[in-house]
């Protein structure tokens, strides 16, 4: 998988997690992100985070990026700049790269191929492949 697909899938599947994993929900919001998420969705991030965790906090622009996502997950600047910085850890570091890889896609066949689909903000996370017609439409 390339780094620009790696870390965007990460970014994915980390973001509506962070505020659990950062410990910034509190109790009953951490229960909130468990059902948003779903159980596998959110053991995923979690084997994500502890994987990708030592390099984020070694670094203070990835910090900061984690720390605004998690703020504020639905903000779509917060998952760019997110993806932004997974792309630079995974980029110096091949090792993680295929580690995270490995992990993603072992949710895949843990999952019996069932593949998801998030949408917020106008915009849709496919984890795999689609096929078909897409729409989204803003109810605002």
């Amino acid at each position: 998988m390339e780094i620009v697909t790696l870390s965007s899938a990460v970014a994915t599947a980390l973001i509506h997690a962070l505020p659990h994993l950062t410990q910034t929900a509190g109790e009953g919001g951490a229960k909130a992100i468990g059902c948003k998420l779903g159980e596998q969705a959110l053991e995923l991030a979690k084997r994500l985070w502890q994987h990708i965790h030592p390099k984020i906090e070694a670094s203070p622009a990835a910090s900061e990026a984690v720390k605004d996502a998690a703020s504020d997950p639905e903000d779509e600047d917060n998952l760019a700049s997110l993806r932004k910085e997974i792309k630079k850890i995974l980029a110096s570091d091949p090792v993680l790269a295929e580690i995270l890889h490995k992990l993603l896609e072992n949710q895949d066949i843990d999952r019996g191929n069932q593949y998801s689909a998030q949408a917020s903000n106008g915009s849709v996370a496919v984890g795999r492949d689609l096929h078909g017609d897409v729409k989204i439409i803003n109810k605002k």
